[in-house]
């Protein structure tokens, strides 16, 4: 499973949250998981284009959705 950070901050010669949070994952993480398949990627919101910002964050609510009352109960019979 991948990990994706978009990062808001706007961008500048300077990124204390950027690098705060590849500190954070080099210090708690292999370094190798960085930017790799299966790892955390940290992303500035700043630098994609606007239609992909919009399908990560469309993907990002279809993953996270809560069931409805009918998938439930068709996940409970099966």
């Amino acid at each position: 499973m991948d990990l994706l950070i978009l990062n808001e901050e706007p961008n500048g010669y300077r990124q204390p949250l950027r690098d705060q949070l590849r500190a954070l994952i080099s210090a708690s993480a292999r370094e190798s998981v960085l930017d790799r398949p299966g790892g955390i990627f940290v992303r500035s919101s700043d630098q994609l284009a606007s239609e992909d910002y919009t399908l990560i964050l469309a993907a990002a609510r279809l993953k996270n959705r809560l069931p409805t009352a009918s998938e439930s109960r068709k996940a409970y019979r099966d």
